[in-house]
């Protein structure tokens, strides 16, 4: 299994950033877009919590450009998730992210 792994946050934050990125990019093809969305759901799954907020603000990206289909049977089951976090900023911005998923 693919994750973002490595002892230093930041660095994990900056590689959910890029994968961000890589999601609004129109024509990703769809298996790169499988890939970077199972990366962004092992981020939501980080013992980190700023991680799990960017995470969750990255998984909004990508349920508003992966397509209703991805981004209701994938992105919006782990958004929910975040949303019943014990960090209130992962709460909130989850909440914020779950609105771009149809």
């Amino acid at each position: 299994m693919r994750d973002l792994s490595g002892d230093e946050f930041l660095l994990r934050m900056s590689m959910i950033g890029a994968l961000q990125g890589l999601m609004e990019v129109p024509d990703l093809p769809e298996r790169f877009r499988t890939e970077v969305l199972a990366l962004l759901v092992n981020a939501a799954k980080d013992t980190v919590a700023n991680v799990r907020l960017r995470a969750a603000q990255a998984l909004g990206t990508a349920g508003k450009n992966a397509g209703e289909e991805l981004g209701r049977a994938h992105v919006r089951p782990i958004l929910n998730d975040l949303i019943a976090d014990k960090d209130r900023d992962v709460k909130h911005f989850a909440s914020e992210s779950i609105k771009f998923c149809a």
